[in-house]
């Protein structure tokens, strides 16, 4: 049986997710990041040096607008992909806690405007590589 493709919408200001086929999608949410004060200092090449709890330490959409002590990034801008570490634990928290999916199981469909042609072989790469590395790991398993 052939699984529904997940439709993954990210624009500037909100991500709307959900499966191809059906009329709405299933979560509309803000298209931030909140994460530790301490972990937001510094550049990009720092914060992949964070290894551990702390790396998971993060929540996306409505959840982050409500952190205090935490930092809220928002890693699209314009329509393009600013901060791709970022953004690929926004992905990660969209695909695995929402739509509760394994990429090796689904095709994913993610519409980009004109403004992020020249990201869209980055942002499919991105995913590519993220669904292949899962894969070897559960091979190895």
């Amino acid at each position: 049986m052939q699984l529904p493709p997940c439709v993954v919408d990210c624009g500037t200001g909100y991500t709307k997710i959900g499966y191809a086929g059906n009329t709405e999608p299933q979560f509309i949410m803000p298209s931030c990041i909140a994460i530790r004060e301490w972990a937001g200092v510094g550049d990009q090449a720092q914060r992949r040096l964070v290894k551990g709890v702390e790396d998971l330490d993060f929540y996306i959409g409505d959840e982050a607008a409500e952190k205090p002590n935490y930092a809220t990034k928002w890693p699209i801008r314009h329509g393009v992909v600013e901060d791709w570490d970022l953004m690929e634990k926004f992905m990660e928290q969209i695909i695995f806690k929402y739509l509760r999916a394994e990429p090796e199981d689904h095709s994913f469909l993610m519409p980009i405007g004109l403004t992020a042609v020249g990201n869209a072989s980055c942002t499919a790469q991105q995913v590519s590589l993220k669904a292949c590395s899962r894969a070897c790991r559960q091979d190895a398993l």
